[in-house]
């Protein structure tokens, strides 16, 4: 506990919120828009298409997440990360699944409305066991 009070501690976990803000920005982008394609131009059901835009934008988050937010080396760790991260993201998707049912059917909410809710929602929560758990030193 003594080292969250550490100015070092706390800067680094400062820009790493920060990068892993930004790569979620990216991530909720490819999300939103795999969504709505496959919802109206492919006519998926909308579930079924968040289910699809959340494993992608998932994979993408873990690349850059991996290298770039967290700085861990490709190689290092990643058959003890990647079940972690995909076990975050599988029951953030479960959460994330009724935030968006039950705004959509209801609450009468837009489903892209509803999924934007949902992924700011859950996002501060998945930083937080991916940064304990997942990409811990």
């Amino acid at each position: 506990m003594k080292k969250l009070f550490d100015p070092r501690v706390r800067r680094k976990i400062s820009a790493e919120l920060l990068k892993y803000s930004i790569v979620g920005v990216l991530g909720v982008f490819l999300n939103l828009s795999l969504l709505f394609v496959l919802t109206e131009f492919a006519h998926f059901y909308y579930i079924c298409s968040a289910v699809f835009a959340w494993f992608v934008a998932s994979a993408l988050n873990f690349c850059l997440d991996k290298v770039w937010a967290f700085k861990k080396k490709s190689e290092d760790g990643f058959f003890r990360e990647y079940p972690r991260y995909i076990l975050i993201m599988i029951i953030s998707l479960v959460l994330n699944l009724g935030v968006l049912y039950f705004l959509t059917e209801v609450c009468g909410i837009y489903y892209m409305y509803s999924q934007s809710i949902g992924i700011f929602l859950l996002r501060s929560l998945t930083f937080s066991y991916n940064k304990l758990w997942t990409f811990r030193d």
